[in-house]
């Protein structure tokens, strides 16, 4: 099982550097310390109550093929930050900088300005 091919939606990006560089990093025996760690502080994620009163502007750019965060999260997330954009990506997985880097800074120039 190749954990790679679950993030992404068009498998003709993934190739040995791809795997290398997300394989690399567990390698090293800290980062299950780590992602335990992490696992259990997402554990106490925002209530919408809590998300609704943030008035900072987000920006979310979501893959609707993504199985690993689904986009109905996306869309929960923009419903409840009242100043937030989200852009839906077509045929994109998970790694959306990597399927869709073009759209995904042209989103970002965007919103920044």
């Amino acid at each position: 099982f190749n954990a790679t091919l679950v993030v992404v939606h068009d498998k003709s990006l993934i190739d040995e550097e791809m795997i290398d560089g997300y394989g690399r990093p567990f390698q090293d025996e800290q980062i299950f310390k780590a992602m335990t760690r992490f696992i259990r502080h997402r554990e106490g994620d925002l209530e919408p109550e809590q998300l609704k009163k943030m008035n900072k502007p987000a920006l979310l750019i979501w893959g609707e093929e993504d199985r690993i965060v689904p986009m109905e999260i996306g869309k929960r997330l923009h419903a409840d930050l009242p100043n937030s954009v989200l852009y839906s990506l077509g045929q994109t997985g998970h790694l959306v900088p990597e399927e869709r880097p073009e759209l995904v800074s042209e989103h970002i120039a965007d919103f920044i300005n």
